[in-house]
Protein backbone atom coordinates (compact mmCIF):
# COMPACT_ATOMS: atom_id res chain seq x y z
CA UNK A 1 0.00 0.00 0.00
CA UNK A 2 1.02 3.76 -0.92
CA UNK A 3 0.21 6.27 1.88
CA UNK A 4 0.06 9.62 1.56
CA UNK A 5 -0.98 12.50 4.87
CA UNK A 6 -1.93 15.88 4.83
CA UNK A 7 -1.92 16.88 8.37
CA UNK A 8 0.12 20.13 10.39
CA UNK A 9 0.55 17.79 12.89
CA UNK A 10 3.89 16.91 12.54
CA UNK A 11 4.08 14.80 15.85
CA UNK A 12 1.02 12.54 14.89
CA UNK A 13 2.18 12.57 11.09
CA UNK A 14 5.40 10.51 12.33
CA UNK A 15 3.78 8.43 14.88
CA UNK A 16 1.35 7.41 12.13
CA UNK A 17 4.75 6.79 9.95
CA UNK A 18 6.42 4.60 12.60
CA UNK A 19 3.29 2.70 13.25
CA UNK A 20 2.93 1.72 9.31
CA UNK A 21 6.70 1.87 8.09
CA UNK A 22 6.93 -2.35 8.36
CA UNK A 23 3.25 -2.73 6.77
CA UNK A 24 3.20 -0.54 4.18
CA UNK A 25 5.02 0.24 0.40
CA UNK A 26 5.47 3.97 0.96
CA UNK A 27 4.40 7.11 3.43
CA UNK A 28 4.66 10.52 1.93
CA UNK A 29 3.90 13.02 4.64
CA UNK A 30 2.63 16.39 3.32
CA UNK A 31 1.93 19.84 5.94
CA UNK A 32 1.25 22.21 3.16
CA UNK A 33 -1.36 21.03 0.48
CA UNK A 34 0.19 22.62 -2.18
CA UNK A 35 3.32 20.24 -2.16
CA UNK A 36 0.63 17.45 -1.74
CA UNK A 37 -0.81 18.72 -5.01
CA UNK A 38 2.57 18.79 -6.37
CA UNK A 39 3.40 15.14 -5.36
CA UNK A 40 0.08 14.23 -6.79
CA UNK A 41 0.35 15.37 -10.28
CA UNK A 42 3.81 12.79 -10.23
CA UNK A 43 1.95 9.87 -8.42
CA UNK A 44 -1.03 8.78 -6.96
CA UNK A 45 -1.41 6.50 -3.64
CA UNK A 46 -3.99 4.01 -2.88
CA UNK A 47 -4.95 6.14 -0.32
CA UNK A 48 -4.48 9.57 0.44
CA UNK A 49 -4.93 10.73 3.88
CA UNK A 50 -6.40 13.90 4.72
CA UNK A 51 -6.73 15.76 8.32
CA UNK A 52 -10.50 17.57 8.55
CA UNK A 53 -8.69 20.69 11.38
CA UNK A 54 -5.81 22.53 9.25
CA UNK A 55 -4.55 25.63 10.32
CA UNK A 56 -5.35 27.26 6.75
CA UNK A 57 -8.80 25.68 5.70
CA UNK A 58 -10.19 22.47 6.26
CA UNK A 59 -9.29 18.63 4.68
CA UNK A 60 -12.98 19.11 3.76
CA UNK A 61 -12.02 21.45 1.00
CA UNK A 62 -8.90 20.32 0.09
CA UNK A 63 -10.67 16.41 -0.22
CA UNK A 64 -13.43 18.40 -2.71
CA UNK A 65 -10.48 19.76 -4.98
CA UNK A 66 -8.46 16.70 -4.80
CA UNK A 67 -11.80 14.04 -6.17
CA UNK A 68 -12.25 16.80 -8.59
CA UNK A 69 -8.81 16.14 -10.56
CA UNK A 70 -8.75 12.38 -9.00
CA UNK A 71 -12.12 11.26 -9.12
CA UNK A 72 -11.11 7.77 -8.06
CA UNK A 73 -8.86 8.17 -5.24
CA UNK A 74 -9.49 6.97 -2.17
CA UNK A 75 -9.85 9.61 0.63
CA UNK A 76 -10.04 8.92 3.92
CA UNK A 77 -10.49 11.63 6.35
CA UNK A 78 -8.40 11.28 9.94
CA UNK A 79 -10.56 13.60 12.77
CA UNK A 80 -9.93 13.74 16.83
CA UNK A 81 -13.79 14.37 16.45
CA UNK A 82 -16.43 11.79 15.13
CA UNK A 83 -19.06 14.92 14.36
CA UNK A 84 -21.26 12.76 11.86
CA UNK A 85 -21.67 16.02 10.11
CA UNK A 86 -17.81 15.55 9.00
CA UNK A 87 -18.89 12.37 7.95
CA UNK A 88 -21.40 13.11 6.01
CA UNK A 89 -19.90 15.95 4.30
CA UNK A 90 -17.16 13.35 3.03
CA UNK A 91 -19.14 10.60 2.58
CA UNK A 92 -21.12 13.02 -0.02
CA UNK A 93 -18.07 14.50 -1.63
CA UNK A 94 -17.23 11.00 -2.12
CA UNK A 95 -14.51 10.24 0.54
CA UNK A 96 -13.87 6.46 0.83
CA UNK A 97 -13.72 6.42 5.01
CA UNK A 98 -13.55 9.06 7.76
CA UNK A 99 -10.81 7.52 10.80
CA UNK A 100 -10.78 9.01 14.17
CA UNK A 101 -7.46 9.76 15.50
CA UNK A 102 -7.65 7.51 18.50
CA UNK A 103 -8.59 4.12 16.90
CA UNK A 104 -6.27 1.45 17.94
CA UNK A 105 -3.09 0.56 16.42
CA UNK A 106 -4.44 -2.89 15.55
CA UNK A 107 -7.54 -1.42 13.82
CA UNK A 108 -5.80 1.29 11.73
CA UNK A 109 -3.94 -1.31 8.88
CA UNK A 110 -6.99 -3.82 8.72
CA UNK A 111 -9.22 -0.29 8.30
CA UNK A 112 -6.98 1.24 5.86
CA UNK A 113 -6.02 -2.29 3.74
CA UNK A 114 -10.14 -2.68 3.88
CA UNK A 115 -10.42 0.70 1.98
CA UNK A 116 -7.74 -0.08 0.09
CA UNK A 117 -9.69 -3.37 -1.14
CA UNK A 118 -12.41 -1.03 -2.13
CA UNK A 119 -14.39 -0.92 1.03
CA UNK A 120 -15.85 2.26 2.67
CA UNK A 121 -15.41 2.68 6.90
CA UNK A 122 -18.10 5.28 8.30
CA UNK A 123 -18.53 3.92 11.61
CA UNK A 124 -20.62 6.47 13.04
CA UNK A 125 -22.67 7.59 10.29
CA UNK A 126 -26.18 7.02 10.34
CA UNK A 127 -26.93 5.72 6.81
CA UNK A 128 -30.56 6.15 7.19
CA UNK A 129 -29.27 10.00 6.51
CA UNK A 130 -28.67 8.74 3.04
CA UNK A 131 -32.11 6.27 2.57
CA UNK A 132 -33.54 5.93 -1.03
CA UNK A 133 -37.13 5.42 -0.90
CA UNK A 134 -38.36 2.59 -2.03
CA UNK A 135 -38.85 3.57 -5.94
CA UNK A 136 -35.55 5.05 -6.07
CA UNK A 137 -34.05 1.53 -4.64
CA UNK A 138 -36.45 0.16 -7.71
CA UNK A 139 -34.67 2.28 -9.82
CA UNK A 140 -31.28 1.52 -8.50
CA UNK A 141 -31.97 -2.23 -8.92
CA UNK A 142 -33.21 -2.18 -12.50
CA UNK A 143 -30.22 0.55 -13.15
CA UNK A 144 -27.46 -2.24 -11.90
CA UNK A 145 -29.63 -4.61 -14.77
CA UNK A 146 -28.02 -2.52 -17.06
CA UNK A 147 -31.84 -1.24 -18.17
CA UNK A 148 -31.61 1.99 -19.85
CA UNK A 149 -34.08 5.19 -18.29
CA UNK A 150 -36.80 4.29 -21.37
CA UNK A 151 -36.78 0.55 -20.15
CA UNK A 152 -37.22 1.29 -16.65
CA UNK A 153 -39.87 3.74 -17.68
CA UNK A 154 -42.01 1.28 -19.01
CA UNK A 155 -41.42 -1.24 -16.15
CA UNK A 156 -42.59 0.94 -13.73
CA UNK A 157 -45.40 3.28 -15.49
CA UNK A 158 -43.81 6.78 -15.44
CA UNK A 159 -42.12 9.16 -17.82
CA UNK A 160 -38.62 8.71 -18.67
CA UNK A 161 -38.61 12.33 -17.07
CA UNK A 162 -39.44 10.79 -13.60
CA UNK A 163 -36.50 8.36 -13.57
CA UNK A 164 -33.97 10.62 -14.61
CA UNK A 165 -35.01 12.80 -11.72
CA UNK A 166 -34.92 9.67 -9.54
CA UNK A 167 -31.45 9.09 -11.11
CA UNK A 168 -30.20 12.45 -10.36
CA UNK A 169 -31.58 12.41 -6.48
CA UNK A 170 -29.94 8.96 -5.68
CA UNK A 171 -26.21 10.25 -7.36
CA UNK A 172 -26.95 13.26 -4.75
CA UNK A 173 -28.04 11.29 -1.85
CA UNK A 174 -24.92 8.30 -2.54
CA UNK A 175 -22.55 11.41 -2.85
CA UNK A 176 -21.52 10.11 -6.48
CA UNK A 177 -21.61 11.51 -10.29
CA UNK A 178 -22.85 8.61 -11.97
CA UNK A 179 -25.24 5.66 -11.73
CA UNK A 180 -22.30 2.89 -12.20
CA UNK A 181 -20.63 4.56 -8.99
CA UNK A 182 -24.01 4.98 -7.11
CA UNK A 183 -24.29 1.03 -7.94
CA UNK A 184 -21.25 0.28 -6.86
CA UNK A 185 -22.03 2.75 -3.52
CA UNK A 186 -24.74 1.14 -2.73
CA UNK A 187 -23.68 -2.35 -3.01
CA UNK A 188 -20.60 -1.21 -0.76
CA UNK A 189 -23.86 -0.08 1.72
CA UNK A 190 -25.72 -2.90 1.63
CA UNK A 191 -28.29 -0.80 0.19
CA UNK A 192 -28.52 -3.90 -3.35
CA UNK A 193 -27.05 -7.39 -3.05
CA UNK A 194 -23.87 -8.15 -5.54
CA UNK A 195 -26.43 -11.04 -7.14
Amino acid sequence: MNIMLLDDHELFSLSLEYLLKDAISTYQYFSKEEALFKELAEMLPDILLLDINLKVGTGLDVGKRVLEKYPDLKITFLSGYDLEEYQYQAHKMGARGFIRKDLGPSELLPTLKAICEGKMFFPELKLSSYRLTHREIEVLELSSQGKTHKAIADELFVHSRTVANHCTEIRFKLGVNSMPHAIRRAIELGILSTN
